[in-house]
């Protein structure tokens, strides 16, 4: 068996559809933990036809997604932990696929799984699809790569090695999945399905994080910071800046054609790569039309 922590703030269709998809799952949940964080305030009842048991916890105010997801994890009641973001939702062999992956050793702490892009304005159609990739050693290359296992609503825990590195860490607005694991990645062995069996929503109107760029140079500098030994443990200082530049850059390209080419420049310097080159030299509205996500 296994637990499900949604987060969720005002989009109660998106969280419908979240939840069906929990519902509709080959092997069932034995619980499903929502936290509204600060939202309009939701009733159980409303979701009763689902054939799920279902926990619902409204805030008053909005505490940060960090805090609910470790919130969610306390109040779960089974040892495997999914997360799924409210406009996230599943395929219906998605958790029992990461399940199998668990028995194959106690080691094993942390399993996740491709995804299937869908736009906000089309739900229903797939654009992108971008399979797990496989990783010989997670503590390296999370360092020296990047955000190899992705959003937090591609991944399930095992709540022991979850509370050993202390959960979600509530000071960080954003790249908190990615903190989490290479924490993670010190004290257990990581898994993937093989599979993309979350599908991910990418919103038209530009509000997700990914586009509110000043966040993403904060959290990256605290995180640089953060893990400073591990990074000079893998020679990985200068490939990490470089990404930082350019996730600055590319999420400042929509509103800021000065910040994009100035973080693109610097993550172009710090450690040359052909992504900071294009973006410095070919227009966003050219990017946006042969890219899925910038």
């Amino acid at each position: 068996m296994y637990s499900v922590v949604v987060t969720t703030k005002d989009r109660p269709t998106y969280l419908l559809r979240c939840l069906e998809s929990i519902a509709y799952s080959s092997i069932l949940p034995y619980d499903v933990v929502v936290i509204n964080d600060g939202g309009e305030k939701l009733d159980a009842s409303i979701y009763s036809s689902l054939n799920i048991n279902l926990t619902i916890v409204n805030h008053d105010d909005s505490k940060g997604a960090n805090y609910c997801r470790n919130l969610g994890v306390s109040l779960s009641k089974e040892e495997i932990i999914f997360f799924l973001d409210d406009d996230d939702a599943v395929i219906s062999d998605s958790f029992e696929s990461r399940l199998m992956k668990f028995q194959e050793s106690p080691n094993v702490g942390l399993v996740y799984t491709g995804i299937q892009i869908v736009k906000s304005n089309e739900l229903g159609i797939v654009t992108r699809t971008v399979m797990p990739k496989t990783v010989e050693c997670y503590e390296h290359d999370l360092l020296a790569v990047g955000n190899i296992v992705g959003s937090t609503s591609r991944v399930g825990v095992k709540k022991s090695f979850f509370y050993q590195v202390e959960g979600f860490d509530e000071s960080l607005a954003c790249m908190q999945d990615y903190d989490l694991w290479i924490r993670m990645a010190s004290v257990c062995e990581f898994r993937h399905d093989n599979k993309c069996g979350v599908l991910y929503t990418i919103h038209e109107n530009g509000q997700q994080v990914s586009s509110q760029y000043n966040k993403y140079l904060v959290a990256g500098n605290y995180l640089l910071a953060k893990h400073d030994k591990r990074f000079n443990k893998h020679k990985a200082s200068r490939k990490f800046l470089s990404r930082l530049y350019y996730k600055v850059a590319s999420s400042a390209a929509p509103s800021s054609l000065l910040t994009k080419l100035q973080f693109a420049a610097k993550s172009f310097f710090v450690n040359p790569n052909m992504k900071s080159l294009v973006l410095i030299f070919v227009p966003f509205f050219i990017l946006r039309k042969t890219m899925s996500i910038i």
